[in-house]
């Protein structure tokens, strides 16, 4: 990475990547910007800079071989709101990607713990007024398959949530997940199994 900066309070204003051309004369600054108030004998562009967590232009950082915070207030408010942003990014995709692997491909098209706590409550009514219908209690057993696989994705979910919000903005990036480590647990049970008119079949 490079920068540009003032020679006297080593204030950043601009940080390029080592490709972006970039060059300052006595007549201004030209290529990837341009600033006719930055000129060579008050502005300088320093090479291979490391690029620092978060970056803000415009004076708010200096470097002298390392970084500073200048305005210490804009930075922290800046970067919470940068953070904030990359958090809820990051979550809406985890949810969305949690969704496409619950429902798109698999047809769990209510797949959530509280419909199928619902189901239940349906099924054990059915169960109590229709004793000893076997295809009812099977019916029962695969909702327990489908609760407890769908509780598993639920944990992990929530464990890569807790590394979202726990995460740096340096981090946040980096965070990643794969569902399909629990293709081999899946009960291959779609959630219409259970529909009304099946219950009502079921107590025939």
């Amino acid at each position: 990475m490079k920068i540009v900066r003032e020679k006297n309070t080593k204030k950043v204003l601009y940080l390029l990547d080592d490709w972006e051309l970039c060059e300052i004369t006595s007549g201004g600054m030209r290529g990837a910007y341009r600033a006719m108030d930055i000129r060579s004998d008050t502005h300088e562009i320093v090479e291979d800079v490391d690029k620092p967590e978060f970056f803000i232009g415009g004076g708010v950082l200096t470097y002298d071989n390392q970084w500073s915070v200048l305005d210490q207030a804009t930075y922290a408010a800046k970067y919470a709101d940068k953070l904030d942003k990359m958090r809820k990014m990051k979550l809406a995709k985890l949810e969305y990607d949690l969704y496409r692997y619950r429902t798109a491909t698999r047809g769990y098209s209510v797949a959530k713990l509280a419909d199928l706590a619902s189901i239940n409550h349906r099924i054990v009514r059915y169960i109590k007024n229709n004793p000893g219908k076997t295809a009812l209690n099977n019916m029962a057993k695969r909702l327990i398959d489908l609760y407890d696989w769908c509780d598993d994705l639920n944990t992990y979910r929530y464990s890569k949530e807790d590394e979202i919000n726990e995460a740096s903005l340096n981090d946040i990036g980096s965070i990643d997940w794969d569902f399909s480590t629990f293709d081999d647990d899946d009960p291959k049970i779609k959630i219409r199994e259970f529909s009304k008119k099946n219950l009502a079949d079921a107590i025939k």
